[in-house]
């Protein structure tokens, strides 16, 4: 996983695409292999619309591409806010 820019994310041999148009992100660890999430980055206002899917193969890229998509948008969010949300 590459960010250049502090908003492109790039997913070598497959897409680039600007967090600046995601409008929101799902995520869920994966079942079978610890401290792997995988990621729909939404583009549209419903999760019936457009998606591109991403897995992160740590917490460390998680939190880096959310927090990233987080200060794109003007959202102040700290390291135990999204913890929490992992729970």
């Amino acid at each position: 996983m590459t960010i250049i820019q502090n908003k492109l994310l790039i997913k070598h041999n497959s897409y680039i695409i600007s967090l600046d148009d995601v409008s929101f992100i799902s995520y869920k660890e994966n079942e079978s292999k610890k401290d792997e999430y995988w990621l729909k980055l939404y583009f549209g206002e419903t999760e019936s619309g457009r998606f591109v899917r991403y897995v992160a193969r740590s917490q460390e890229i998680l939190n880096h591409i959310v927090y990233t998509w987080a200060n794109l948008r003007d959202i102040d969010m700290t390291e135990d806010e999204l913890t929490k949300l992992q729970r």
